[in-house]
């Protein structure tokens, strides 16, 4: 049986430190929850990011090998994004173009359920991952 969560159409916006190991640099990059449906869908490429400590151990419990990362260009126009052209991942100067996109193309930033979730104590907004915390930028949804 199918979970009833596994067909949603809200994703979260976050950012988040990679390391990038071909320029022995850390950025930060605009990942998602999960490949979102509609035409966003063609601007998300996973990647494995190297640990930004090797002090930081993942836990078994832990399911973070990939991010799903925002890149500019359609995949399939360029290719496969890598960390040998950085500038391919959005990162947070892009994060005004980004809203421009989603509200043009059927998207909807939920502000008020952002509003909550970063309002709230349940740690939500600063999740510890492999590649470090990352922070909640909104949440959103596709209006099929």
């Amino acid at each position: 049986m199918d979970s009833p969560f596994s067909n949603t159409s809200t994703f979260t916006l976050y950012l988040e430190p990679i390391l990038n190991s071909v320029y022995k640099t850390y950025q930060h990059v605009i990942t998602l929850d999960h490949i979102p449906n509609g035409p966003l869908s063609n601007l998300v490429s996973t990647i494995s990011p190297s640990k930004l400590s090797p002090f930081k151990q993942p836990s078994p419990l832990d399911n973070f090998n990939c991010i799903n990362v925002l890149v500019r260009y359609p995949i399939s126009s360029h290719g496969k994004p890598s960390l040998q052209n950085p500038q391919s991942f959005m990162s947070a100067e892009d994060i005004p173009s980004v809203f421009s996109y989603l509200r043009n193309n059927g998207y909807t930033i939920d502000t008020d359920l952002t509003k909550i979730i970063n309002s709230s104590n349940i740690g939500f907004t600063a999740v510890n991952r492999p590649s470090g915390k990352r922070n909640m930028i909104c949440i959103a949804s596709y209006n099929l």
